[in-house]
């Protein structure tokens, strides 16, 4: 069985890294990407299968990558995840077609569960 892609977009460097070395604990093929522009690379050469997002990122940010990598991979789920939750910007991901918004601080049982809803 093919291991489950997850790229993970984050300009915090120590959260990517934590999180990246539990989702491989958890048997995902994880990608890193520490900007928006880093990830769309990303996209363009490997598919992925869930992408991980944050919504404030300097220069390129989350919803701006979320338009674009909905258009060029409509199936490939993507999850905001962000410690600034308010209902604009709720409105804005889910225009921006984001599949689920969460928000930090979560559980990682939590983050996982969700993730693995979408890669069924």
């Amino acid at each position: 069985m093919k291991r489950k892609t997850v790229l993970l977009v984050d300009d915090d460097k120590i959260y990517v890294d934590i999180i990246a070395d539990i989702l491989v604990e958890r048997g995902f093929l994880v990608l890193k990407a520490y900007n928006g522009f880093d990830a769309f690379q990303t996209i363009e050469k490997i598919e992925v299968d869930l992408i991980l997002l944050d919504i404030v990122m300097p220069e390129f940010d989350g919803l701006e990558f979320c338009k674009v990598t909905k258009k060029m991979t409509p199936s490939t789920a993507v999850l905001i995840v962000s410690g600034q939750e308010s209902d604009s910007e709720i409105k804005m991901a889910q225009k921006c077609g984001v599949d689920e918004f969460i928000t930090k601080p979560y559980e990682i049982n939590f983050l996982v569960e969700r993730i693995q809803h979408y890669l069924k």
